[in-house]
């Protein structure tokens, strides 16, 4: 560790890269201001953070290395297209220069993280004392419950960070994985480190049990499966895992199941958390919704957050990340997307097959997997705090991939990459400070006047259209109220 800290102060853009990053992911650890809860936190701070890096972009980054840079031009292209013409532009617009903001910030993270380890490494050390400092807080505040006399575990005070204790195991299916890989990488240096960090392990498969993600749990059974097919010698990670999940799920018995009970704390059986549900939680009608959009606006969709215009009870986006671009950017982006993913998988698993993966790389892998699989059945692609970690991740895995020796892009190409990403630099300013600081007003207003909790998407209140007699109209076509 002493090696690691004399390394990353040899450089000063280094620690102003780490001091971004810690600063972003902070925002799921601390409220900064009572005006903002932890989603509206989580978006602003991660419009600073990928500003930030595409600015980055702009003036530092010379030379792309990326072979997919036609496909993503065409892609934000459609994209631009399909907010020009959807009925909320300025809405479509924010969410595109938001997701061309991400893939900037894979840019700028690919070509840190390659010229500089340490700054690699220190990705997965923030996500080690960000997953501590959250298990250290659901210890505290359980054990407080208690101690202070109310006896009440309940789940909004237990798992701090998040508006709804479920979007925490979005971020659990990227960390697990990750500190998983660093057990391995770093006991061999210290065996107290190592010890601390399967204690964070145990400590949030404890949580994943208590809220019951059916998502969660397939998603990463299905990262870890992959992985084994892909990657030689993963077993290391993998054993980390079981070995965690077994004994968290002993400290959930304990902890939220034979304390309780011996106590006389009744309401944890009322979360209404549970893996052994069979319905899809209003998830059928929303993909319905969406794949109806998607067949009445085939070639540019509703535009980028269009979804979030058809204001209904159970949320602003369809729980399913294939069917809200068919639904939203339209057929023909959805498709190169699939396609430059589906090429950008395959020559990474041809190049795995030629070495073999350092831990940390493993790690990397199995988060992403979970990450797509469970953006399958769940609202990942729409949250702040698990789009910019999904952007880092990709980053850094691509500079783990060697890049096969191509042709420089055309200087036109990157003409329109630079403009796109000037115009998606000053949206994001003019988000940063005009719109953000008047969130909190709106929102209050906007719930003083509808009967209506929290439905995120870009902001909390994620919808961009004024609802017209919601609660009738929805109970004519079938929707129910449910939890993302």
């Amino acid at each position: 560790m002493k090696k690691y800290i004399k390394k990353i102060l040899l450089k000063k853009h280094q620690i102003i890269s780490i001091f971004f990053l810690a600063a972003f992911t902070s925002s799921a650890l601390i409220i900064y201001t009572p005006k903002y809860n932890w989603h509206n936190q989580q978006r602003v701070m991660q419009l600073f953070f990928v500003a930030t890096c595409s600015i980055y972009y702009l003036l530092k980054i010379k030379k792309i290395e990326f072979n997919g840079l036609s496909s993503i031009a065409f892609i934000f292209s459609l994209g631009l297209v399909s907010c020009v013409l959807s009925s909320q532009t300025a809405w479509a617009l924010k969410e595109w220069a938001l997701y061309l903001g991400l893939f900037l910030t894979i840019l700028a993270t690919y070509h840190l993280s390659k010229k500089h380890k340490a700054l690699y490494e220190s990705v997965f050390y923030i996500a080690l004392i960000t997953g501590f400092l959250l298990a250290s807080q659901f210890i505290i505040y359980y054990t407080s419950a208690f101690i202070s006399g109310v006896k009440n575990l309940d789940p909004g005070l237990l798992f701090p960070g998040f508006d709804n204790p479920r979007f925490l195991a979005q971020f659990q299916i990227i960390l697990i994985p990750l500190l998983a890989s660093l057990h391995p990488h770093l006991k061999t240096q210290s065996q107290t480190l190592g010890n601390a960090i399967l204690a964070t392990l145990t400590v949030h498969w404890c949580i994943a049990y208590t809220l019951g993600g059916r998502g969660f749990f397939a998603g990463i059974f299905f990262a870890n499966l992959i992985a084994c097919l892909i990657i030689r010698s993963e077993k290391k990670v993998i054993i980390t895992q079981l070995k965690t999940a077994i004994i968290g799920f002993l400290l959930y018995a304990c902890l939220l199941k034979i304390i309780p009970w011996i106590l006389g704390v009744s309401n944890t059986e009322n979360w209404g958390y549970s893996p052994l549900r069979a319905d899809l939680t209003g998830r059928g009608t929303l993909w319905k919704s969406a794949w109806e959009s998607a067949l009445s606006h085939p070639f540019f969709g509703l535009g980028p957050m269009g979804l979030a215009s058809n204001p209904n009870t159970i949320a602003a986006h369809p729980h399913q990340a294939l069917l809200q671009w068919l639904a939203e950017w339209g057929a023909p982006a959805t498709m190169a997307t699939c396609i430059l993913t589906i090429s950008a998988g395959y020559h990474y698993i041809a190049a795995l097959k030629k070495r073999t993966p350092g831990n940390l790389e493993k790690g990397a892998i199995v988060a992403l997997l979970g990450a797509v699989a469970l953006s399958q059945v769940d609202g990942v692609v729409v949250m702040p705090y698990i789009q910019t970690w999904l952007a880092l991740l990709v980053g850094i895995l691509m500079a783990k991939h060697p890049q096969e020796p191509k042709p420089p892009p055309r200087k036109n190409l990157i003409r329109i990459i630079k403009a796109y990403a000037l115009f998606s630099v000053i949206i994001i300013t003019k988000i940063i400070i005009l719109e953000a600081p008047t969130v909190p007003e709106s929102e209050e207003h906007y719930y003083k006047i509808h009967i209506d909790g929290p439905k995120p998407r870009f902001w909390s209140q994620g919808w961009t259209t004024e609802p017209h007699q919601t609660q009738q109209s929805e109970a004519n076509h079938g929707y129910k109220n449910t939890q993302d």
